[in-house]
């Protein structure tokens, strides 16, 4: 078995009660059927406590949620009632490995940290350099089969490198990259039609132009759009909807103002600042979901959904920087917006949508149908106003 994780992943420690959004709230716990067999017999008042919150939801077994949201067995002080009375080998599969997510295509297994940990967030986010990728080779055998086009997957694979590279071209300011990536990726998409002109290996060794300007101010009208989508879905956090909507009102409020070019402008400035930050949010999820077109071979919206988050995510900082304007603020010198919180923010989008696999899916498919000149768009007509 080939074993392919991020440099920082073994850097991971969970932080337990200290966490400041537990992983044991919002979520029903999937228990696998070893676990659901142990647990029948487990002795005592925790085996009592434990059956009593066990349950089925859309056919899986599962340990359920309070009417406080968190889990049945988190005691008040953040910690687990069930490993602290028999262990850490009594969790279930899905307590054991979270944050840690794990993707198997063959022989490959792709292992990383999920960003809807908080503090796995923060690690991810954090990091200075170029994150690296390493591959080490284990005697397991393989016990996954899946049906994916060998060729395909091994060109997705260095399309991914590919990206990835662009993403970490730092000469270049964060919203061109974007685009260039938006680009690449439309052309791999049109590999995949019956009456394809070029290969994705043609395509990898063709030089990406640089973006065009895209439009102001249809961003962001595209990217009010999705927030609204969002905030349609059932929640993990009661005012996540409502911060959505909020986020969503203050565009209009910003197309409305005569200062709308200048605030861009600033917040431009400041998100220079940013930039290795939105670069390891980027690679975080292209590294994550572009792999999964190998199961069904949309490049474009698995592409689109990682592009897509990370402009979201920038609309929530800048309408979180625009609080700190001052309503009459007249112009005449350089705004003092509030300064964000990036890793928050990303945390909380992570722990809302990853998730939430039906709601992804229609992201994708949304996504996916998108004109190519909208999608340009989404992804930031004004935050390339005064790119280089």
């Amino acid at each position: 078995m080939k074993i392919r994780t991020p440099a920082y992943y073994q850097n991971f420690r969970c932080i337990a009660g200290a966490c400041p959004d537990t992983c044991c709230r919002g979520w029903a716990i999937v228990v696998d059927d070893a676990a659901w067999e142990k647990y029948q017999s487990l002795p005592g008042e925790i085996g009592a406590r434990l059956r009593s919150a066990l349950t089925r939801q859309d056919g899986d077994r599962v340990i359920g949620c309070g009417a406080d949201g968190r889990c049945r067995m988190l005691d008040a002080d953040g910690l687990c009632s069930l490993q602290r009375a028999c262990g850490e080998e009594a969790l279930c599969q899905t307590c054991r490995r979270f944050p840690r997510f794990v993707t198997e295509i063959g022989h490959n297994r792709e292992v990383g940290l999920s960003l809807s940990c908080p503090e796995a967030a923060r690690l991810i986010l954090s990091q200075d350099a170029p994150v690296q990728f390493f591959l080490h080779t284990t005697d397991e055998a393989v016990t996954i089969c899946h049906d994916v086009d060998a060729d395909f997957y091994f060109q997705l694979k260095r399309a991914r490198d590919q990206i990835i590279g662009l993403l970490q071209a730092r000469t270049q300011p964060v919203p061109v990259r974007v685009q260039l990536v938006n680009e690449l990726c439309c052309r791999l998409q049109r590999c995949q039609g019956r009456f394809a002109r070029q290969t994705m290996e043609q395509v990898l060794d063709t030089p990406i132009s640089p973006p065009r300007r895209a439009a102001y101010p249809q961003g962001l009208t595209q990217r009010q759009i999705l927030l609204r989508m969002l905030a349609a879905r059932s929640p993990r956090r009661a005012d996540w909807p409502q911060r959505l909507l909020e986020a969503a009102a203050e565009i209009d409020r910003l197309l409305a103002s005569a200062y709308a070019l200048e605030l861009i402008t600033e917040f431009n400035e400041f998100c220079r600042g940013t930039e290795v930050l939105q670069e390891q949010l980027l690679v975080y999820y292209v590294n994550k979901y572009l792999i999964r077109a190998a199961f069904d071979r949309d490049i474009a919206g698995a592409a689109r959904y990682c592009l897509a988050s990370w402009a979201v995510i920038r609309q929530l900082a800048f309408a979180q920087w625009l609080q700190g304007i001052a309503p009459d603020w007249d112009g005449e010198q350089a705004p003092q917006g509030r300064t964000p919180d990036w890793i928050t923010l990303c945390q909380q989008y992570a722990a809302e949508t990853e998730n939430d696999e039906e709601g992804r899916a229609a992201l994708c498919r949304y996504l996916r149908r998108l004109p190519r000149r909208k999608m340009q768009d989404l992804l930031g007509g004004e935050w390339l106003l005064d790119a280089d």
